[in-house]
């Protein structure tokens, strides 16, 4: 032999040993091909290898039928004829030893590429892909699956908790029209018997002024037994006579004030042998506050409607709230008990409340300051108008009926 046959020889021998593990490869990475378990798509699969068989399933399977592709078809298809083509090349394998064995030349036949293996090739790296795409999606869905899972729990608990708060509600507000109920029938009660208070009260001060009136009118005609008896009676008219008309002044100043309260206070006062208490006195002070704020407002008031209606007339002279006018001044007084005076009194609004005409000053009779003061103005023969306040004239004990401490006068005096 040759060495131009023996190389022929190894080529035929080594083709056929090259093209099956090539051939061999390639059913190899089919085998090796993770696919989705589809119905309909894994019987086409079955000539390609028996490891297709334990090829791993996805975690989800697809439900619906899917019919096999063309491709897969035509995969299938490439795998029979690729089977065939490996079976023919054993068979020249065989040939080949058979003829070397009996030192026959071997015909040696050209090595031509094998376009279907490429083409095999190609569509399983599609189907590669299109597996990897396929996997990607489903491990999306189950991805999308799991949260939407998750908010489904997340809902339902949302659920179970609203039910929860709505059943507190109802019982909250089962409780709220309960409270309301009884509020509701305690403020009757409370109304029917403030109603009834109201009632007795009325009645109660009814018959306190009926009482009160009684033991008037008995005060009134009541007799004096003895000389005692008939001293203290003057006293208490006395007392009354001033408390009368410090109330009418309080009711002139709109200073309110309580008839009922007054007379037990009075009443109190007498039986009782402890001083007032803090209380009381506080009290006390309360309503001459009141009564000495009134008391200016009134007394300014007068004094600026005096100063107004003079506007026009010279003021001689002028002490605060007493205003001298028209001052004529007489002679020097040699002796006071040879002097005559008139003096006639009113007030603002012209009624009249003194006139005296042609009296000797008696100078055992204390005079008021503002008389003493004008007649030293005008001396003898003289004479003078004067504007003052009810409290310049008089004192509270000597007040006339009707004029207080700020009612103006007018004074028109002259001497002779």
């Amino acid at each position: 032999m040759n060495k131009k046959t023996l190389i022929l020889l190894l080529q035929m021998c080594l083709l056929p040993a090259a093209l099956a593990n090539e051939q061999q490869d390639f059913l190899s990475s089919v085998s090796e091909l993770s696919l989705p378990t589809l119905a309909g798509v894994a019987e086409p699969m079955k000539p390609i290898t028996e490891k297709a068989a334990n090829t791993p399933k996805l975690q989800r399977p697809i439900q619906q039928t899917v019919p096999p592709s063309p491709q897969i078809v035509r995969l299938n298809n490439k795998v029979a004829n690729l089977r065939q083509t490996i079976a023919k090349l054993e068979s020249d394998k065989k040939e080949l030893t058979r003829q070397l064995k009996l030192n026959i030349a071997p015909t040696p036949k050209p090595i031509s590429p094998n376009p279907e293996l490429s083409e095999l090739k190609q569509q399983l790296l599609a189907v590669q892909n299109a597996n990897q795409t396929l996997k990607e999606q489903m491990s999306k869905s189950q991805k999308q699956d799991s949260s939407e899972n998750k908010r489904s729990h997340e809902f339902a608990g949302m659920v179970k908790d609203l039910a929860s708060v709505r059943e507190e509600n109802h019982k909250l507000i089962a409780q709220i029209q309960e409270a309301q109920a009884h509020l509701a029938s305690i403020e009757k009660q409370k109304s029917a018997e403030l109603s009834a208070l109201k009632s007795s009260l009325d009645n109660t001060q009814k018959q306190n002024h009926e009482l009160s009136e009684k033991l008037t009118k008995n005060a009134a005609i009541w007799t004096a037994a003895s000389q005692s008896d008939k001293q203290s009676w003057a006293l208490g008219m006395s007392l009354a006579g001033n408390v009368r008309k410090t109330l009418v002044q309080l009711k002139d100043l709109a200073i309110p004030y309580s008839e009922e309260g007054l007379k037990r206070g009075m009443l109190a006062g007498i039986v009782m042998s402890a001083p007032p208490s803090l209380a009381v006195q506080e009290d006390l002070r309360e309503l001459l506050k009141n009564y000495d704020l009134e008391l200016q407002k009134r007394s300014k008031k007068t004094i600026d409607l005096i100063r107004k209606s003079l506007v026009k007339q010279k003021i001689d002279k002028q002490n605060y709230s007493t205003f001298f006018v028209h001052v004529k001044k007489g002679k020097q007084v040699e002796a006071l008990d040879k002097v005559l005076f008139t003096l006639k009194t009113e007030t603002l609004d012209g009624r009249k409340l003194d006139d005296v005409k042609d009296k000797p000053l008696n100078l055992n009779t204390p005079l008021p300051d503002i008389i003493l003061e004008a007649l030293d103005e005008i001396g003898q023969g003289g004479g003078m108008t004067l504007y003052c306040l009810g409290a310049d004239l008089y004192t509270d004990s000597t007040l006339p009926a009707g004029v207080f401490p700020y009612t103006g006068l007018k004074l028109s005096l002259s001497t002779r």
